[in-house]
């Protein structure tokens, strides 16, 4: 039996998603497969993810594998509502408005990454992710910062940068993996452990 791609299933980790994966909406096998490349086993049906299961991503997680027919949570249906409201807005000014003033902040995290992705050069585009990278919620500064690290930019760069202190574990390894994939000098060696010091501390 081999398994590959620093992923195992039943208790074991993998490392935390890319941007691209977490901003996909893909089902979770999906992400799975994105992630580990698929597992190489002699009987794969003995080590897929089953319906009640608890995976991990690094140090993300526990995740648990719902049934395929299993009613969403009130939390996903929200989610849901927010890609919605995000996924009309098709302008600069609109995809902005959400990031900086919707007072849900699932609707400021869905926006963002379209932001980016449809207006990568436009200065306004810089500025609001800036904004949102100290935005009060993590999630908001999350999404930012892995936005951030796809605009090649050193004032991008710096903007990143400034959240390897932040307060919020998931922000504080966003952050030193974006550094870490720019080859910006300020990364940490270890973004996994540079995390984890400041979520000891907390």
């Amino acid at each position: 039996m081999q398994v590959l791609a620093d992923a195992r299933v039943h208790g074991v980790d993998a490392r935390k998603p890319s941007a691209h994966a977490r901003q996909s909406a893909a089902p979770l096998w999906q992400l799975i497969v994105d992630l580990a490349h698929t597992w190489l086993v002699t009987d794969p049906g003995d080590y897929l993810p089953r319906v009640g299961d608890e995976l991990w991503f690094g140090l993300v997680g526990p995740i648990r594998v719902g049934a395929e027919n299993e009613e969403p949570s009130e939390g996903a249906l929200a989610w849901r509502e927010a890609g919605r409201i995000a996924r009309a807005a098709h302008s600069l000014e609109d995809l902005a408005a959400l990031v900086g003033t919707h007072n849900d902040y699932r609707v400021r995290c869905e926006a963002i990454p379209r932001l980016r992705a449809r207006f990568p050069d436009d200065p306004l585009t810089l500025q609001m992710l800036g904004d949102a990278s100290t935005h009060p919620h993590a999630h908001v500064r999350d999404f930012a910062v892995m936005a951030l690290g796809d605009i090649a930019d050193e004032a991008a760069a710096d903007l990143i940068a400034a959240r390897l202190s932040d307060d919020d574990f998931d922000v504080r390894l966003s952050a030193a993996q974006e550094l870490q994939w720019r080859d910006d000098p300020r990364a940490p060696e270890d973004a996994e452990a540079w995390a984890l010091e400041g979520f000891l501390r907390e």
